[in-house]
């Protein structure tokens, strides 16, 4: 795996090569914590980026941990991801992956 200063090396010898996309590195998509960075990845299968980043920051701004997840009913999640489309079945995935990442982390613990 790349690590940042890898990655702008190889930017920078692009950007040498073709100078006409010089400075259009794409901004990252990937949330600091694993979970918000799962959730984002659920909830963008068939959704156009656009709709996913309002569906992720409505929904993050409710709740950004499992715990906190779970504390919010399927009808506010719902309402939450509505513009990323598919909002039934990804706000029960959101809920059984939620629950499985807590269940397994106490199981884990007790261990």
């Amino acid at each position: 795996m790349k690590n940042s200063n890898d990655i702008d090396y190889i930017y920078k010898k692009l950007s040498s090569l073709y100078p006409d996309y010089a400075n259009k590195k794409p901004k990252a998509k990937i949330y600091s914590k694993a979970y918000t960075s799962l959730i984002g990845v659920m909830l963008s299968a068939q959704s156009q980026d656009k709709r996913t980043a309002v569906a992720c920051r409505q929904l993050f701004s409710l709740a950004s941990t499992p715990g906190d997840m779970l504390k919010l009913s399927q009808d506010q999640i719902i309402e939450a991801i509505r513009p990323a489309g598919l909002f039934n079945a990804k706000s029960k995935n959101i809920l059984a992956t939620s629950k499985m990442l807590l269940v397994g982390c106490h199981k884990h613990k007790k261990n």
